[in-house]
């Protein structure tokens, strides 16, 4: 995958604090990380997950189930 150009960034504390304050999203750790990670770096996630989908909040989403 990085050998197509995916390139892939850290998680430092920054992203870290983002993910603890996302005020109405759920608990699941990755899924709070993945989602401060996107919105820190202003990137589309691209995802299958429902509850990510659903949420209005976070940053923009492209539909992976389709």
């Amino acid at each position: 995958v990085l050998e197509a150009g995916v390139s892939e960034v850290a998680v430092d504390g920054e992203i870290a604090l983002l993910s603890a304050g996302l005020r109405g999203f759920h608990g699941d750790p990755a899924d709070r990380i993945i989602v401060a990670t996107a919105l820190h770096h202003g990137a589309i996630l691209v995802t299958a997950d429902a509850v990510l989908l659903a949420w209005k909040h976070g940053p923009k989403v492209l539909d992976a189930t389709v």
